[in-house]
Protein backbone atom coordinates (compact mmCIF):
# COMPACT_ATOMS: atom_id res chain seq x y z
CA UNK A 1 0.00 0.00 0.00
CA UNK A 2 1.09 3.43 -1.00
CA UNK A 3 -0.33 6.65 0.22
CA UNK A 4 -0.81 9.77 -2.24
CA UNK A 5 -1.07 12.76 -0.64
CA UNK A 6 -4.12 11.92 1.26
CA UNK A 7 -5.20 8.79 -0.34
CA UNK A 8 -4.32 5.15 0.33
CA UNK A 9 -3.83 3.09 -2.67
CA UNK A 10 -2.87 -0.51 -2.82
CA UNK A 11 -3.48 -2.89 -5.39
CA UNK A 12 -5.41 -6.16 -3.59
CA UNK A 13 -5.35 -7.97 -7.10
CA UNK A 14 -3.79 -8.36 -10.72
CA UNK A 15 -6.33 -6.19 -12.22
CA UNK A 16 -7.73 -3.71 -8.95
CA UNK A 17 -7.11 -0.50 -7.33
CA UNK A 18 -8.08 0.14 -4.26
CA UNK A 19 -8.13 4.05 -2.68
CA UNK A 20 -9.24 4.85 0.49
CA UNK A 21 -10.08 8.44 1.74
CA UNK A 22 -10.92 9.43 4.99
CA UNK A 23 -13.92 12.28 5.40
CA UNK A 24 -15.28 14.82 7.78
CA UNK A 25 -18.45 14.57 7.13
CA UNK A 26 -21.74 12.24 8.11
CA UNK A 27 -22.56 8.90 5.89
CA UNK A 28 -25.58 10.17 4.15
CA UNK A 29 -23.74 13.49 3.31
CA UNK A 30 -20.79 11.73 1.61
CA UNK A 31 -23.25 9.43 0.02
CA UNK A 32 -25.00 12.57 -1.48
CA UNK A 33 -21.91 14.14 -2.41
CA UNK A 34 -20.96 10.84 -4.43
CA UNK A 35 -24.55 10.89 -6.36
CA UNK A 36 -25.94 14.23 -6.58
CA UNK A 37 -24.90 15.92 -9.95
CA UNK A 38 -25.33 19.77 -8.40
CA UNK A 39 -22.68 17.96 -5.72
CA UNK A 40 -20.34 16.42 -8.42
CA UNK A 41 -20.35 18.91 -11.21
CA UNK A 42 -18.39 21.21 -7.77
CA UNK A 43 -15.59 18.65 -7.40
CA UNK A 44 -15.29 15.68 -9.74
CA UNK A 45 -12.37 17.05 -11.50
CA UNK A 46 -8.70 16.54 -11.03
CA UNK A 47 -6.22 19.81 -12.89
CA UNK A 48 -8.01 23.15 -13.14
CA UNK A 49 -7.81 22.60 -16.84
CA UNK A 50 -9.62 19.43 -17.36
CA UNK A 51 -13.47 21.46 -15.68
CA UNK A 52 -16.81 18.69 -15.61
CA UNK A 53 -18.64 20.02 -18.65
CA UNK A 54 -21.13 17.27 -18.35
CA UNK A 55 -22.80 15.78 -15.44
CA UNK A 56 -25.45 13.84 -15.86
CA UNK A 57 -26.38 10.71 -13.16
CA UNK A 58 -29.71 8.55 -12.59
CA UNK A 59 -29.11 7.00 -9.27
CA UNK A 60 -31.18 3.80 -9.22
CA UNK A 61 -30.25 0.05 -10.37
CA UNK A 62 -29.92 0.56 -14.39
CA UNK A 63 -29.95 3.71 -14.22
CA UNK A 64 -27.47 5.29 -16.47
CA UNK A 65 -24.29 8.16 -15.97
CA UNK A 66 -22.96 10.28 -18.48
CA UNK A 67 -19.60 12.55 -17.57
CA UNK A 68 -17.69 15.24 -20.06
CA UNK A 69 -14.47 16.76 -18.84
CA UNK A 70 -12.99 19.49 -21.43
CA UNK A 71 -9.36 20.83 -22.12
CA UNK A 72 -9.78 24.18 -23.97
CA UNK A 73 -6.51 22.84 -26.36
CA UNK A 74 -7.03 18.99 -25.79
CA UNK A 75 -10.89 18.63 -26.17
CA UNK A 76 -13.08 16.59 -24.82
CA UNK A 77 -12.38 13.45 -22.57
CA UNK A 78 -15.99 11.40 -21.89
CA UNK A 79 -17.24 8.05 -19.84
CA UNK A 80 -20.62 6.63 -19.94
CA UNK A 81 -21.82 3.53 -17.05
CA UNK A 82 -24.33 2.46 -15.47
CA UNK A 83 -25.24 1.52 -11.72
CA UNK A 84 -25.93 -2.19 -10.74
CA UNK A 85 -26.27 -1.71 -7.19
CA UNK A 86 -27.22 0.96 -5.46
CA UNK A 87 -27.73 0.60 -1.30
CA UNK A 88 -27.92 4.39 0.54
CA UNK A 89 -26.49 5.09 2.14
CA UNK A 90 -23.89 1.87 2.05
CA UNK A 91 -22.40 1.22 -1.40
CA UNK A 92 -22.76 1.88 -5.06
CA UNK A 93 -21.89 0.04 -7.19
CA UNK A 94 -21.24 0.50 -11.25
CA UNK A 95 -19.89 0.53 -14.81
CA UNK A 96 -17.89 3.00 -16.86
CA UNK A 97 -16.59 2.86 -20.21
CA UNK A 98 -14.65 5.65 -21.93
CA UNK A 99 -15.90 7.09 -25.10
CA UNK A 100 -12.04 6.20 -26.41
CA UNK A 101 -11.50 3.43 -24.30
CA UNK A 102 -7.97 3.54 -23.61
CA UNK A 103 -8.58 1.30 -20.78
CA UNK A 104 -9.11 -1.54 -23.38
CA UNK A 105 -12.80 -2.17 -21.91
CA UNK A 106 -15.44 -1.73 -18.75
CA UNK A 107 -14.30 -0.65 -15.53
CA UNK A 108 -16.67 -1.61 -12.47
CA UNK A 109 -16.15 0.74 -9.93
CA UNK A 110 -17.30 0.09 -6.27
CA UNK A 111 -17.66 2.60 -3.74
CA UNK A 112 -18.69 2.33 0.22
CA UNK A 113 -19.10 4.50 2.88
CA UNK A 114 -18.35 3.43 6.34
CA UNK A 115 -20.08 4.40 9.31
CA UNK A 116 -17.65 5.41 11.96
CA UNK A 117 -19.35 9.12 13.63
CA UNK A 118 -18.96 12.06 11.79
CA UNK A 119 -16.35 11.46 9.98
CA UNK A 120 -15.09 7.97 8.00
CA UNK A 121 -13.36 6.28 4.99
CA UNK A 122 -14.60 6.89 1.33
CA UNK A 123 -13.13 3.10 -0.44
CA UNK A 124 -13.13 3.14 -3.99
CA UNK A 125 -12.20 -0.47 -5.75
CA UNK A 126 -12.00 -0.01 -9.33
CA UNK A 127 -11.74 -3.41 -11.31
CA UNK A 128 -10.45 -3.06 -15.05
CA UNK A 129 -10.68 -5.28 -17.73
CA UNK A 130 -6.71 -6.72 -17.65
CA UNK A 131 -3.41 -6.36 -15.39
CA UNK A 132 -2.14 -3.69 -18.39
CA UNK A 133 -4.94 -1.28 -18.41
CA UNK A 134 -4.66 -1.19 -14.39
CA UNK A 135 -0.80 -1.02 -14.91
CA UNK A 136 -1.95 2.07 -17.57
CA UNK A 137 -4.31 3.65 -15.35
CA UNK A 138 -1.54 3.95 -12.36
CA UNK A 139 0.90 5.44 -14.77
CA UNK A 140 -1.39 8.20 -15.85
CA UNK A 141 -1.65 10.15 -13.05
CA UNK A 142 -4.78 8.73 -12.15
CA UNK A 143 -4.82 9.49 -8.37
CA UNK A 144 -2.94 12.29 -8.33
CA UNK A 145 -6.23 13.86 -9.75
CA UNK A 146 -8.57 12.26 -7.46
CA UNK A 147 -6.41 13.85 -4.83
CA UNK A 148 -7.38 17.16 -6.35
CA UNK A 149 -10.89 16.15 -6.65
CA UNK A 150 -11.04 15.05 -3.04
CA UNK A 151 -9.27 18.19 -2.10
CA UNK A 152 -12.23 20.33 -3.21
CA UNK A 153 -15.04 17.48 -1.65
CA UNK A 154 -13.63 18.71 1.24
CA UNK A 155 -13.88 22.09 0.96
CA UNK A 156 -17.42 21.49 -0.34
CA UNK A 157 -18.23 19.58 2.50
CA UNK A 158 -16.87 21.77 5.38
CA UNK A 159 -18.99 24.09 4.28
CA UNK A 160 -22.31 22.17 5.14
CA UNK A 161 -24.06 22.30 8.31
CA UNK A 162 -25.64 25.97 7.79
CA UNK A 163 -28.96 26.79 8.98
CA UNK A 164 -31.00 29.48 9.63
CA UNK A 165 -33.62 30.96 12.18
CA UNK A 166 -35.76 33.85 12.52
CA UNK A 167 -38.89 35.06 14.19
CA UNK A 168 -41.25 38.18 13.17
CA UNK A 169 -44.31 39.05 14.76
CA UNK A 170 -46.78 40.30 12.57
CA UNK A 171 -49.89 43.57 13.11
CA UNK A 172 -52.42 40.90 11.30
CA UNK A 173 -54.18 38.08 11.26
CA UNK A 174 -53.02 34.48 10.51
CA UNK A 175 -55.10 33.70 7.84
CA UNK A 176 -54.05 36.95 5.78
CA UNK A 177 -50.22 36.56 6.04
CA UNK A 178 -50.76 33.03 5.06
CA UNK A 179 -52.32 34.42 2.12
CA UNK A 180 -49.51 36.59 1.58
CA UNK A 181 -47.18 34.05 1.79
CA UNK A 182 -49.44 31.47 -0.73
CA UNK A 183 -50.40 34.04 -3.58
CA UNK A 184 -48.52 34.75 -6.56
CA UNK A 185 -49.69 37.94 -7.31
CA UNK A 186 -48.68 38.69 -3.72
CA UNK A 187 -45.15 37.14 -3.43
CA UNK A 188 -44.10 38.54 -6.14
CA UNK A 189 -44.44 41.77 -4.52
CA UNK A 190 -42.46 41.26 -1.42
CA UNK A 191 -40.06 37.77 -1.71
CA UNK A 192 -36.85 39.50 -2.35
CA UNK A 193 -34.36 41.62 -0.39
CA UNK A 194 -34.10 45.30 -1.03
CA UNK A 195 -33.16 46.27 -4.13
CA UNK A 196 -33.92 42.85 -6.01
CA UNK A 197 -37.30 43.06 -8.14
CA UNK A 198 -39.26 40.02 -9.22
CA UNK A 199 -39.92 39.69 -12.62
CA UNK A 200 -41.60 36.34 -12.74
CA UNK A 201 -43.51 33.97 -10.36
CA UNK A 202 -45.33 30.50 -10.89
CA UNK A 203 -46.31 29.02 -8.32
CA UNK A 204 -48.45 25.64 -8.08
CA UNK A 205 -49.70 26.07 -4.05
CA UNK A 206 -50.22 22.44 -3.66
CA UNK A 207 -48.19 19.35 -1.68
CA UNK A 208 -45.54 18.38 -4.69
CA UNK A 209 -46.69 21.42 -6.53
CA UNK A 210 -43.66 23.83 -8.04
CA UNK A 211 -42.67 27.01 -7.46
CA UNK A 212 -40.56 29.27 -9.64
CA UNK A 213 -39.46 32.44 -8.55
CA UNK A 214 -37.26 34.82 -10.38
CA UNK A 215 -35.52 37.31 -8.31
CA UNK A 216 -33.74 39.72 -10.77
CA UNK A 217 -30.80 41.71 -9.30
CA UNK A 218 -29.81 45.79 -9.54
CA UNK A 219 -27.10 44.76 -11.79
CA UNK A 220 -29.79 43.23 -13.99
CA UNK A 221 -28.65 39.49 -13.29
CA UNK A 222 -31.72 37.06 -12.96
CA UNK A 223 -31.43 34.44 -10.02
CA UNK A 224 -33.90 31.68 -9.93
CA UNK A 225 -35.35 29.79 -6.78
CA UNK A 226 -36.88 26.69 -7.54
CA UNK A 227 -38.28 24.12 -5.96
CA UNK A 228 -41.39 22.54 -4.55
CA UNK A 229 -44.32 21.94 -2.21
CA UNK A 230 -43.60 19.52 0.29
CA UNK A 231 -46.13 20.01 2.83
CA UNK A 232 -48.75 22.57 3.35
CA UNK A 233 -51.33 22.47 6.07
CA UNK A 234 -53.25 25.72 6.07
CA UNK A 235 -52.78 27.58 7.74
CA UNK A 236 -49.96 26.62 10.28
CA UNK A 237 -47.08 25.11 8.03
CA UNK A 238 -45.32 25.55 5.06
CA UNK A 239 -42.28 23.10 4.17
CA UNK A 240 -40.42 23.59 0.35
CA UNK A 241 -37.28 22.60 -0.83
CA UNK A 242 -35.88 24.46 -3.53
CA UNK A 243 -32.63 25.45 -5.13
CA UNK A 244 -30.91 28.47 -5.81
CA UNK A 245 -29.09 29.30 -8.76
CA UNK A 246 -26.43 31.84 -9.91
CA UNK A 247 -26.10 33.80 -12.45
CA UNK A 248 -24.62 31.08 -14.40
CA UNK A 249 -27.46 29.27 -14.05
CA UNK A 250 -26.22 26.32 -12.06
CA UNK A 251 -27.41 25.76 -8.28
CA UNK A 252 -25.25 27.36 -5.60
CA UNK A 253 -27.16 25.74 -3.04
CA UNK A 254 -30.41 24.02 -1.76
CA UNK A 255 -32.85 25.22 0.98
CA UNK A 256 -35.08 22.97 2.97
CA UNK A 257 -37.68 25.84 4.17
CA UNK A 258 -40.45 25.15 6.87
CA UNK A 259 -42.00 27.60 7.96
CA UNK A 260 -44.89 28.31 10.85
CA UNK A 261 -47.82 30.61 11.34
CA UNK A 262 -48.92 30.94 15.13
CA UNK A 263 -51.95 32.96 15.51
CA UNK A 264 -51.15 35.46 18.52
CA UNK A 265 -54.57 37.26 19.15
CA UNK A 266 -55.09 39.25 15.96
CA UNK A 267 -51.57 39.90 15.08
CA UNK A 268 -49.11 36.50 13.62
CA UNK A 269 -45.71 34.94 14.78
CA UNK A 270 -43.71 33.37 11.80
CA UNK A 271 -40.74 30.82 12.49
CA UNK A 272 -39.00 30.69 9.32
CA UNK A 273 -36.11 27.42 9.64
CA UNK A 274 -33.98 26.80 6.80
CA UNK A 275 -31.76 24.20 6.30
CA UNK A 276 -28.67 24.31 3.60
CA UNK A 277 -27.35 22.08 1.37
CA UNK A 278 -23.95 24.31 -0.51
CA UNK A 279 -23.31 23.00 -4.01
CA UNK A 280 -20.67 25.81 -4.67
CA UNK A 281 -18.20 27.11 -2.34
CA UNK A 282 -19.39 30.99 -3.48
CA UNK A 283 -22.86 30.19 -1.52
CA UNK A 284 -20.92 30.37 1.32
CA UNK A 285 -20.15 34.09 1.55
CA UNK A 286 -23.45 34.46 0.10
CA UNK A 287 -25.61 32.52 2.43
CA UNK A 288 -23.30 34.78 5.24
CA UNK A 289 -26.15 37.66 4.03
CA UNK A 290 -29.06 35.57 4.44
CA UNK A 291 -30.63 36.94 7.83
CA UNK A 292 -30.04 40.47 6.56
CA UNK A 293 -31.76 39.42 3.17
CA UNK A 294 -34.72 37.66 4.96
CA UNK A 295 -34.82 40.76 7.42
CA UNK A 296 -35.19 42.99 4.18
CA UNK A 297 -37.89 40.32 2.89
CA UNK A 298 -40.08 40.23 5.78
CA UNK A 299 -39.74 44.14 5.86
CA UNK A 300 -41.64 44.25 2.23
CA UNK A 301 -43.92 41.96 3.73
CA UNK A 302 -44.52 43.83 6.72
CA UNK A 303 -45.82 47.08 4.61
CA UNK A 304 -47.58 45.19 2.19
CA UNK A 305 -50.15 43.64 4.95
CA UNK A 306 -51.81 46.67 5.93
CA UNK A 307 -52.43 46.81 2.02
CA UNK A 308 -53.45 43.50 1.94
CA UNK A 309 -55.65 44.55 4.43
CA UNK A 310 -57.71 47.40 3.82
CA UNK A 311 -58.76 45.58 -0.20
CA UNK A 312 -60.01 42.80 1.87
Amino acid sequence: MTDVLDLEVSTPSDCEIRIARTFDAPRELRFDAFTRPEFLSRWMWGPDDWPIVVCEIDVRVGGALRYVWRHADKGDMAMSGAFRVVERPARLVHSELFDDDWTGGETVVTTTFAERGAGAEVVMTLRYASKQARDAVLASGMTDGLSQCYARLDGLLAAQGRDLRLTREFDAPRELVWEAWSKPEHIRRWFCPDAFTIPECRIDFRPGGVSEVCMRAPDGSDHWSKGRYLEIDPPRRIVTVGAVAGADGLAMFEARTTVTFEALGAKTVVEVHQAYALFDLRAAAALGGAPIGWGQTLDKLEALLPELEAGR
